[in-house]
């Protein structure tokens, strides 16, 4: 008499729960990521932040490092090079040490993202050409390479 090896056609118990927790995590991420896109357009606030460098990764894929200043508080950001249009806005290439245009969420300041969509915000240029008006300087704050100026306005 001669006995068939007879393999399970079912998938096994552990094999099915890895599958389905790897479909949640998964949705959980990809709502996440979508949450904090809606959070930084519904409370959009805008302020100027430096590109701090530029890195690449294998796995999350490459990203700009940057930080920005709101109420004399420093915030350090990572967005992804390459995101997806129009979430990230990548119309020309980042340069460290430059100045560009960072979206952030008002109730949630660690939800941002930098605008990437012309030449790197030259200071100097937007202080000669803005409009003036008469003012003086009441409290002066330094942090790390810039100075927070409390200004009165006449």
């Amino acid at each position: 008499m001669e006995f068939k090896d007879v393999k399970s056609t079912k998938p096994s118990r552990t094999g099915l729960v890895g599958i389905v927790l790897f479909f949640l995590i998964t949705v959980w991420i990809i709502w996440n990521k979508a949450t904090q896109d809606d959070l930084v357009s519904k409370y959009k606030k805008i302020t100027v932040g430096k590109v701090t460098g530029i890195y690449s990764g294998k796995s999350s894929g490459s990203h700009i490092g940057f930080t920005y200043y709101i109420s004399d508080q420093k915030y350090k950001g990572q967005d992804r090079l390459n995101g997806g249009y129009p979430k990230r806005i990548r119309r020309s290439k980042p340069e460290v040490g430059k100045y560009y245009v960072v979206e952030y969420d008002s109730t949630n300041h660690k939800n941002h993202r930098i605008i990437i969509d012309q030449e790197p915000i030259n200071p100097r240029h937007e202080i000669n050409f803005a409009t003036k008006i008469e003012a003086c300087v009441k409290k002066q704050v330094p942090l790390d390479q810039y100075v927070n100026l409390y200004i009165g306005y006449k």
